[in-house]
């Protein structure tokens, strides 16, 4: 299977980001910043009120925030801090909570 690790660390990472939001708003948690509708409240502030509540556990959690750190990393040019084997850990990781949440 051809894996871009770069691109692919970005998709994952975006779609991580919106099941979070779908999350938040299933549990009735605000993703907006200041309550206005244009500006979402930023991914880890909301991992952090999911697990606050015991809707995620600490341990996905952590797992979220390394996720959320690859995909920065992706994002901004950082290539070297992360591998492919990373990524496709990743998207399996990200996959498997898409599932269970």
């Amino acid at each position: 299977m051809y894996l871009n690790k770069d691109a692919a660390a970005v998709i994952a990472g975006s779609t991580l980001e919106q099941h979070l939001r779908k999350v938040c708003v299933k549990n009735e948690i605000m993703i907006y910043k200041d309550g206005e509708k244009t500006r979402y409240k930023k991914t880890n502030m909301l991992k952090d009120e999911l697990a606050s509540k015991g809707i995620i556990s600490t341990t996905f959690q952590k797992q979220i925030t390394l996720w959320l750190d690859v995909r920065n990393n992706a994002a901004h040019g950082n290539y070297e801090e992360y591998s492919k084997d990373l990524v496709e850990v990743l998207i399996q990781g990200i996959k498997s909570f898409i599932i269970t949440m």
